[in-house]
């Protein structure tokens, strides 16, 4: 008996120290993914505009790129899944603040681009966004953000009828006054007609004329929208 209690003390202590450290492995995981879990989440202001953001689209407003808190998207369950073309990374948080959100990830993998004529919102084209780089891009491992960056692609026409199933809506020919520099899809653009509420939205920074600092001190503008048409627009400080 004392031969067989020696053994099984034996092998326990040859077991023990991987069990341990698998042990410490779920402990460690345990409490990243409860630290993840209470942070809580960042208050949209005048400051905090883009780290509070929750999408990577993009709305101009005469010319002007401006950040959006929420996707006019974000309606319909299905439309972070509607485009998803799976080779792209999440390392948003490696991209320059307050910069325009195409060139990051947030709520989904494209982004959508939006512009406001003759105060009708319009769905205006769509883009992949694809992490490339002299290294495999993985959420978890990404270490040089010098190596990191993100080009757009020309999406196949299937999408964009996708998206139309999606909405409910079609894409238009329209003679609209669009400036140049506003991307449109070569089905023209596509008007938010379901877009009934509040966006808010504040222009990307301009880094030839402001530091980040002076970006933080300007308003964010609150919209409503009924029927996608602007009903009211003012500024919040």
């Amino acid at each position: 008996m004392l031969i067989i209690k020696r053994s099984i003390i034996s092998m326990n202590k040859k077991n023990l120290y991987p069990l341990l450290v698998c042990m410490l492995l779920i402990s460690n995981l345990s409490m990243v993914s409860a630290q993840e879990d209470d942070e809580e989440p960042i208050t949209l202001t005048a400051a905090t505009f883009d780290l509070a953001a929750a999408t990577n689209d993009v709305i101009y407003i005469d010319s002007v790129a401006h950040l959006m808190d929420q996707s006019p998207l974000s309606t319909f369950p299905e439309y972070k899944k509607i485009l998803f073309d799976g080779t792209v990374a999440d390392f948003y948080k490696l991209m320059p603040r307050a910069t325009s959100a195409r060139i990051g990830l947030k709520d989904k993998e494209y982004s959508a681009q939006w512009v406001l004529v003759d105060s009708m919102l319009y769905l205006s084209d769509v883009s992949f966004l694809y992490a490339v780089g002299k290294k495999k891009v993985i959420p978890s491992m990404v270490k040089d953000k010098v190596e990191i960056q993100v080009i757009d692609c020309v999406i196949g026409d299937q999408y964009y009828k996708m998206l139309e199933t999606l909405t409910g809506t079609k894409f238009m020919q329209k003679r609209l006054l669009v400036y140049s520099n506003v991307p449109v899809s070569r089905f023209g653009l596509m008007p938010a007609l379901w877009v009934n509420g509040v966006v808010k939205m504040k222009r990307v920074i301009d880094p030839l004329k402001e530091t980040l600092e002076e970006w933080e001190k300007v308003p964010y503008r609150q919209l409503t929208f009924e029927g996608g048409r602007l009903t009211e627009m003012r500024e919040v400080k």
